[in-house]
């Protein structure tokens, strides 16, 4: 009989039929013996989640407590596991043992804590709990009843347990417990979880919690609540007679060894922090090993001018410096900070200091910036953030977060007041701004700081355009053509002057030339302040020396000057050597008049050619730092002057001379892509094929290649007979260049192909040719062709 109602019941529990169970139950009874039937089909709904089967069943009286069964899942835990809030207070109104223990030792309360279920199944269990019992329950993980009071900030419950001879230092263990939570004691959890007004701590403290023990990270209860920023909490710490105050962080992050709680504190911008510990005793210059960081270096990331104010205000020392003799204001600059600059200078920070690699100053580092050279070696502490004591109300894992009461949303979290009013951080082209701001505060010094590769606060005068700061110096001694070092990765061996035409500092180059500045000097790319005010063509190196300008609005773009050339600048540069060579102030290079007449744009060259009576082709000296082997006619190609070209070729220059590279006026034409001037060289006679000294490369390889190369100039050059099938020195041909360039700039692939639909019929008519010559990139040519004509 009792084995066929056990059949029946069980069989309508598994198919969830409450009316057929029900109607069992009223005829039969619901089975109590010894067999435990009741407490198994209860176990059995449960597992199933057929929770309005359970709750008839414990409603009509089924047992929820298994005498004798320690160590197995109770009905309570499978509520706890579905998250039914509902059953859990059931079960607990019917007596369900709150100090059950699963296979893991885990109570219901544990398992909950463990789930990230809702806040409410917690406190629900927790009541229970403090009204059946005082015993300080340990999981097999370590975690205990009192460390999960304390994540709720329970101080009743916690009462009771510390009572009862809970252990307040005993830590979750590291192997096995909750991720966040691993190491942690009783002590480091209220610190992370209690309320401002909670008496949790001193209940702790009391009982003798250690403030001094550390976390598996190295952080005690007060680095924790310094970084949290709860004032209420620091100074129940402090109130501690056993507490190190000067107590350092000691884990396994690099960065973080050392860090004392005021550290921490200014890191995350709690002024109210600051003052509290500073005025308890806490070092404010105290320094981080082996980084060498002081709490005022931290402050600068987040640069919130409270903070800082109260750093400074208590005898924070200005001048610090980290391992790498950074001081504050150099991090300043380098998170770019302007106003926190401005207020720091304005409160006596040095502005000479030099850090230790590479002997930079603040202004070195803001010049940098400004022109896009600089790469800090700085790592942003905002990176440090999740190596320190994680804060469970900000947690976004399922083990932890929900042991934490809500709050008010605030800890740990930046308010809008301190993101607004009370931060110095960004301005608006603060990287060009802090160099002007450096520029007008600092004192003239005859040092003239340098840095490793001799950039001086000259050089920063002259590019930035300040002219009292750059005759200031000059004034004091500094020579006009001071010259970085050929190993500065920014501006190799380039002069004051080659920064301010760079820079197009007009007023600047005027007074450099006046004390004597040369424009012919040349730096580690062989360039002279002349050659920079062409447009980077021929010259690969320009490119990167003129990358910089894009980063400041003020510089006159070369393509608002004709022939692409900086006339301004060009002019004054020529007037400076011209007045040099009729002076006989430079070495006899073969440099003369004519060459410099053949570089500006003169519309009376007739008369002056005349006047100069110079040979046609006189060719500078090969020793010549500047144009080595040029010939007028290089030069007027070169600058793109159409009135010298044709005169010097009508009074028979040497339409194919060739200047220390091998390079003809041909090559040079093809630079500037001037298809007038091209097509006259060609009619002249012009070696169309001609290829250059070291690079073997011949005009059309040039003219493919030059960023503003033309397909009219290409059409010219192969209607002249160009092979495109001659290789350079590395072998590869003028189609390689045209291939490099249609994947490079797609704009000018279409470009040109509109326009040269006859290369592309030239392919196919010399493939075989070209197959033989170089299968692989002709091959490559024709796909091209193919897409940009479909």
């Amino acid at each position: 009989m009792l084995q066929r109602l056990q059949s029946e019941l069980e069989s309508a529990v598994s198919r969830d039929d409450i009316e057929d169970l029900q109607e069992l139950i009223d005829r039969e009874g619901l089975p109590s013996d010894s067999e435990w039937i009741d407490y198994s089909l209860l176990m059995s709904a449960l597992k199933a989640n057929r929770c309005r089967v359970a709750t008839m069943l414990v409603e009509r009286g089924c047992r929820v407590n298994y005498a004798g069964l320690d160590g197995k899942t109770s009905p309570l835990h499978l509520a706890v596991l579905m998250g039914k809030i509902e059953m859990v207070e059931l079960l607990l109104r019917k007596g369900a043992s709150i100090l059950a223990r699963n296979e893991r030792a885990e109570t219901p309360l544990h398992l909950a804590a463990k789930l990230d279920f809702r806040e409410y199944t917690i406190d629900c269990l927790m009541g229970a709990l403090l009204s059946r019992s005082q015993e300080n329950l340990v999981d097999e993980s370590g975690l205990s009843l009192l460390h999960i009071a304390c994540a709720r900030d329970n101080s009743r419950l916690a009462a009771k347990l510390l009572a009862a001879g809970a252990r307040p230092n005993e830590p979750i263990r590291e192997d096995c417990g909750p991720q966040l939570w691993a190491g942690y004691t009783a002590l480091h959890v209220a610190v992370q979880s209690a309320n401002e007004y909670s008496c949790l701590l001193p209940l702790l403290l009391e009982a003798g919690a250690d403030p001094n023990l550390g976390s598996p990270g190295g952080f005690n209860a007060l680095h924790m609540a310094a970084r949290r920023g709860s004032e209420s909490l620091v100074e129940q710490l402090l109130a501690s007679p056993g507490l190190e105050l000067e107590a350092r962080v000691d884990g396994p992050a690099h960065e973080l060894q050392g860090w004392t709680a005021l550290h921490l504190a200014a890191l995350h911008r709690h002024a109210s922090i600051v003052q509290l510990l500073v005025s308890r005793g806490l070092s404010v210059n105290s320094r981080t090993s082996p980084l060498g960081y002081a709490p005022l270096h931290v402050a600068m990331q987040d640069a919130d001018s409270r903070t800082i104010r109260a750093l400074i205000e208590r005898g924070a020392d200005l001048n610090a410096t980290n391992a790498e003799l950074h001081t504050p204001l150099h991090l300043a600059v380098i998170h770019q900070h302007y106003r926190l600059v401005k207020y720091l200078i304005e409160f006596g920070a040095d502005l000479n200091a030099q850090q230790a690699s590479d002997g930079y100053t603040a202004l070195h580092i803001a010049c940098l910036q400004k022109f896009g050279k600089y790469q800090s070696k700085e790592r942003p502490f905002a990176d440090l953030y999740e190596l320190g004591p994680i804060d469970a109300c900000s947690a976004k894992s399922a083990a932890t977060s929900s042991l934490v009461p809500s709050f008010d949303g605030s800890v740990n979290k930046l308010s809008s007041e301190q993101l607004g009013g009370g931060s110095v951080g960004h301005s608006s082209g603060s990287n060009c701004c802090i160099v002007e701001l450096i520029c007008q505060q600092a004192r003239i010094t005859d040092k003239n700081p340098l840095d490793r590769h001799g950039l001086g606060y000259f050089h920063i005068g002259c590019m930035s355009g300040n002219l009292a700061m750059a005759r200031e110096y000059i004034s004091r001694g500094v020579s006009p053509g001071q010259r970085l070092e050929d190993s500065s990765p920014v501006w190799p061996g380039n002069t004051a002057l080659h920064l301010a035409v760079l820079a197009d500092k007009r007023d600047v180059v005027e007074l450099l030339l006046h004390f004597g500045a040369d424009p012919a000097e040349t730096n580690a790319s062989a360039l002279s302040a002349i050659h920079l005010t062409l447009p980077p063509r021929e010259f690969p190196c320009l490119i990167l020396l003129l990358c910089f300008a894009t980063c400041n609005s003020s510089i006159v773009s070369v393509a608002d000057h004709p022939n692409g050339c900086n006339e301004i600048l060009l002019h004054l540069l020529l007037d400076a050597l011209e007045d040099k060579i009729s002076r006989c102030e430079r070495e006899a290079t073969g440099l003369t008049r004519l060459h410099l007449a053949c570089m500006r744009d003169c519309k009376n060259f007739a008369d002056l050619f005349s006047e100069l009576e110079i040979e046609v082709d006189r060719r500078i000296d090969d020793s010549s730092a500047i144009w080595p082997g040029c010939t007028p006619l290089h030069l007027a190609l070169q600058f793109g002057r159409s009135i010298a070209t044709k005169y010097l070729i009508d009074h028979a220059a040497d339409v194919n001379a060739k200047d220390l590279r091998g390079w003809t006026p041909l090559h040079y034409a093809c630079t500037n892509a001037n298809e007038s001037l091209i097509k006259y060289l060609l009619k002249h006679d012009a070696d169309v094929d001609c290829v250059t000294v070291d690079e073997h490369k011949t005009p059309l390889f040039i003219a493919i290649s030059q960023p503003n190369s033309n397909s009219r100039v290409i059409q010219l050059l192969l209607d002249f007979g160009s092979d495109i099938n001659i290789e350079d020195a590395q072998g590869n041909t003028s189609l390689s260049a045209f291939y490099e360039s249609s994947c490079k700039d797609v704009d000018f692939a279409n470009r040109l192909m509109n326009n040269v639909y006859f290369i592309y019929e030239y392919l196919y008519t010399h493939i075989e040719k070209m197959r033989i010559v170089n299968y692989y990139i002709s091959d490559k040519i024709i796909r091209v062709f193919e897409q940009l004509r479909e």
